[in-house]
């Protein structure tokens, strides 16, 4: 994965982190929420698609550009993280079919599985990418686990609270910090400007590459760099992130967040409504029937 391919990567969950952001702090009237929760997860799904298969296809294309060059090591090495885009094609293929048709009927707690899998392909990927990961770009790919830990534990544990409004907030911090974050290690690792002083890139091929330093001091400084930069992504994104869905919350007029279902009065409906519940009150002697309103049960559940 060179420049080009952690540059899309990074735009990829960048936005996807975004728009699942805005989208889940802007809450909508109950009778419309089934469709907008339907309508954004076949967007998203769609979107991971056409990402993930844009992966792939830059992988075997550099895989094939290496080999054609004489970097054989190098050709296999750009083909490592297509596996784990096929995993995240697979879940969003799956999303698309269960929404769309009947072919796959699958239940939510299925599709978060498949999601559960590719972020630990993911995690596995970049924990293994480096035999001793002293270096300076081993420094970057640890740090890389931590949001993908994030995703990975916040997914799973969706799984058991479906409805619960801090994992999801927590998975969208998730992949907003790794889309900066392969934005900053491809300045920091590819590029001459961003490369730590001292340090130089040694790269044969798309996949094959080592960042070198002169001297024990200018390796810990890169990694202290490294470090340096991960917080400052990491507080960032806090402080952009937490005001802004506390503005779309309440200009969409959010109650509490904590709310996990909403009733809808059907006031003015003569039928009852499937679901529904009615309580009826017969006075001794009398002829008049007293019936309660009828309330309707709206939860919301995005994959």
């Amino acid at each position: 994965m060179g420049w080009e391919g952690m540059a899309a990567t990074g735009a990829g969950f960048l936005g996807i982190g975004l728009w699942r952001l805005v989208a889940n702090s802007t809450p909508v009237d109950p009778g419309k929420q089934q469709h907008r929760s339907i309508r954004h997860c076949d967007l998203q799904s769609l979107f991971v698609a056409f990402l993930a298969s844009l992966h792939i296809l830059g992988s075997f294309l550099a895989s094939h550009r290496d080999w054609r060059r004489g970097y054989p090591v190098a050709s296999a090495m750009a083909l490592e993280s297509s596996g784990t885009a096929s995993m995240f094609l697979v879940y969003s293929l799956a999303a698309i079919l269960k929404e769309k048709t009947r072919i796959l009927p699958l239940p939510k707690e299925i599709l978060r599985l498949l999601a559960v899998t590719a972020f630990g392909l993911e995690f596995f990927l970049f924990y293994l990418k480096e035999d001793d990961g002293s270096g300076v770009q081993g420094q970057y790919h640890r740090l890389l686990l931590v949001p993908i830990g994030v995703c990975l534990v916040s997914t799973l544990l969706r799984i058991c609270y479906p409805r619960s409004e801090l994992l999801r907030f927590i998975q969208n911090l998730g992949l907003i910090l790794q889309g900066t974050w392969f934005f900053q290690m491809a300045s920091s690792i590819f590029s001459s400007r961003g490369m730590s002083q001292g340090c130089w890139l040694d790269q044969n091929g798309e996949g094959d590459y080592a960042v070198h330093c002169k001297g024990m001091m200018a390796l810990h400084r890169g990694k202290a760099i490294a470090t340096l930069q991960f917080n400052l992504h990491l507080a960032m994104i806090l402080a952009v992130v937490l005001p802004t869905y506390a503005f779309f919350h309440k200009a969409g007029g959010g109650g509490d967040s904590s709310q996990i279902s909403r009733y809808q009065q059907l006031g003015s409906s003569d039928q009852p409504v499937a679901g529904s519940f009615q309580l009826s009150e017969t006075v001794p002697g009398s002829q008049i029937r007293a019936q309660s309103p009828t309330y309707v049960l709206e939860e919301e559940d995005e994959a």
